[in-house]
């Protein structure tokens, strides 16, 4: 159901190896149309034109997801944007901005978004330093070990040196409403961050959390019952509240666990996926209004959720400051160091779950991002987003300080 060697491989990925190879050619206007969607708010204008926008994003799809039978993209740069959808590099009208695709791993950052929510304002109900095992089953809280020292903060920033999967995952109760069963809240209150998991991988194992980086699905399961913890005795759960505070404020209907897939996911080989994936779905039309609302460039955002999705991308661990290599971190957000001097801030996060793979990526100060969705483990998102977000990048666009 996920394929965690893959997907780690593709986190590795970062914006100076993802877009070796040739230039994929100066912008230029193209006759393709594409959908052009009214521009939104520009302060400054980046006089970069539809058609260029177009242009670079068929060049990236066709030069990096050749083999993809369906590639669903979107592109806001400073006030325009384009969706476009593809098969196999080419354009087509079979898939549109509303074909649903899964997300993958790029669910954990709706779940940041609502960790944020709660963590954001002037009394607060939750703090990035608070202990995770007081969100959890109380039985966590009362005879746990090592999970006492993990924060809400080590979770969202992949530190808290949980092992990167277990195998109780599988159980996915957090996406169909269900509290934690007995066995995933046993492995919280026996973890002692000494032993192995079997089949997993974590050269965080015995480091203190919040001192080690290590991707890890299990930690945001984890951080997904923490946050929806408070409000499933009042009948709420995480997709509730990911609806309520979330999808239905950004206009985002077609984003959810429940929603259903237009399109079936694919292995590397060609084999139809046949179980969905358990996290979230969504569409590129859906996907470009939140990383719009994230830019701050989405008109009529609640202030409060505003402050929270700016707050998911604000840095909250340096990896520089435990001898890491890996990528900064905001909340989910992986934040790359730039490839040399004077390089716009890169934010992105991808994902890959049941045969579908995905990126997300923004260049804040130009007011610029990224989605696509395809439906093959066979095709890397993360090359095609992090090729096109460089392309914007050679453009002298003007820039603006960080919100």
């Amino acid at each position: 159901m996920k394929h965690h060697l893959t997907r780690r491989d593709l986190l590795r990925i970062s914006a100076a190896t993802a877009l070796g190879g040739s230039a994929l050619g100066a912008l230029a206007a193209c006759a393709n149309t594409g959908t052009v969607l009214g521009p939104g708010p520009s302060p400054t204008g980046s006089g970069v034109s539809a058609g260029q926008a177009i242009a670079a994003l068929d060049a990236v799809v066709l030069a990096k997801l050749p083999t993809a039978n369906a590639v669903s993209a979107g592109a806001y740069i400073d006030g325009v944007q384009v969706e476009r959808n593809y098969a196999f590099g080419v354009p087509t009208a079979t898939y549109t901005s509303q074909t649903v695709y899964g997300i993958g791993s790029n669910t954990k950052v709706f779940t940041a978004t609502l960790l944020a929510l709660q963590c954001v304002g002037s009394t607060p109900p939750k703090s990035l330093d608070d202990g995770v095992a007081q969100y959890l089953p109380a039985g966590v809280l009362q005879n746990g070990h090592a999970i006492l020292d993990v924060t809400l903060r080590d979770l969202a920033t992949h530190t808290a040196s949980f092992p990167d999967f277990v195998s109780i995952e599988t159980d996915d109760t957090l996406f169909v409403g269900q509290p934690p069963p007995a066995d995933q809240t046993q492995w919280w209150t026996d973890w002692d961050n000494a032993h192995q998991e079997p089949g997993s991988t974590n050269p965080c194992l015995t480091h203190p959390p919040g001192t080690c980086w290590n991707y890890s699905d299990w930690g945001f399961i984890t951080l997904g019952f923490a946050v929806a913890n408070d409000n499933l005795t009042a009948g709420a759960t995480y997709s509730d509240l990911l609806a309520s505070q979330v999808t239905q404020p950004l206009g985002m209907p077609k984003t959810g666990a429940n929603v259903p897939l237009d399109v079936q996911g694919h292995t590397a080989g060609g084999v139809v996926v046949t179980v969905p994936p358990p996290d979230l779905k969504s569409n590129v039309d859906d996907l470009m209004r939140f990383l719009r609302a994230t830019l701050g460039a989405l008109p009529g955002v609640p202030s409060h959720l505003n402050d929270a999705l700016l707050f998911t991308r604000a840095l909250q661990w340096n990896g520089a400051d435990h001898g890491d290599a890996h990528d900064d971190m905001g909340l989910a957000w992986q934040l790359p160091p730039p490839k040399q001097a004077g390089d716009p801030p890169l934010v992105w996060k991808n994902g890959e779950a049941s045969g579908f793979t995905s990126f997300l990526g923004m260049l804040p100060s130009l007011r610029t991002a990224v989605a696509i969705l395809t439906n093959t483990d066979a095709a890397n998102p993360t090359a095609a987003g992090t090729a096109f977000l460089d392309q914007i990048a050679t453009i002298d666009l003007p820039t603006i300080s960080p919100s």
